[in-house]
């Protein structure tokens, strides 16, 4: 399942703030791994577009459910 977002280099190092302020290390290359409470995903930033694909995450945990709190939290900090 992957997300995408439009999202701008500064945009970016938003959500990589936010991100951090949570506990979630987001490397300063504009693509990789983060992982959290059972849900890991990849990103890849081009300038543009934030794209985020959710690789794994926990059983009792729907697709939407993990995807509207993903959206919600990269939104807001895109947004701030």
């Amino acid at each position: 399942m992957t997300l995408s977002f439009p999202c701008n280099r500064d945009q970016f190092t938003k959500v990589r703030e936010a991100f951090a302020a949570r506990g979630i290390l987001v490397n300063d290359d504009t693509h990789g791994m983060i992982a959290q409470d059972g849900v890991t995903a990849q990103y890849d930033e081009d300038g543009t577009t934030l794209n985020v694909t959710i690789l794994d995450k926990p059983w009792y945990a729907s697709d939407g459910m993990v995807r509207s709190h993903l959206s919600d939290f990269i939104n807001e900090a895109i947004n701030s």
